[in-house]
């Protein structure tokens, strides 16, 4: 909301013009198997004011391929406990691929309030990765209405 000239602004509208970010790193290592689950410790909390905020999630996930090859990891993001949907896919070629993948994720929170932002991996068929604590984690950004 854009603000008239005359207008008197608040402490709170101000507070709210600065981005709020926030950041974590996995603490260990995931074994990825088909069932989604949480990347340890790549876990950001952060607390908003107003209904609407939009949200950047830069996600870095640092696979090896721990077997086969052929199959797919995906790297995903869930806020409030919802999968978001875009995914970060990565198909190694080898037994012991690595890379870092990475995801940029944006949306809106559409209620003020505690919000909850994790990565979760999972992989499909019998595919074998795991998630290394070592370059692993999410940066958080939101950007409140004023």
């Amino acid at each position: 909301m854009p603000f008239s000239g005359l207008q008197k602004v608040t402490a709170d509208q101000l507070n709210r013009l600065q981005p709020i970010t926030d950041s974590a790193e996995a603490t260990s290592t995931l074994d990825v198997t088909t069932s989604v689950a949480d990347v340890p410790g790549a876990l950001v909390s952060i607390d908003t004011t107003t209904n609407g905020a939009a949200y950047v999630v830069e996600g870095s996930f640092d696979v090896v391929q721990d077997g086969a090859a052929g199959n797919t990891f995906f790297g995903r993001l869930y806020v409030d406990g919802a999968d978001v949907g875009k995914i970060a896919p990565y198909r190694g070629q080898t037994a012991s691929d690595r890379s870092l993948v990475q995801q940029t994720w944006r949306g809106t929170l559409p209620s003020a309030g505690s919000h909850t932002f994790q990565l979760r991996a999972n992989s499909d068929a019998s595919a074998k990765y795991n998630v290394n604590a070592t370059q692993s984690g999410l940066v958080v950004t939101v950007y409140e209405v004023v």
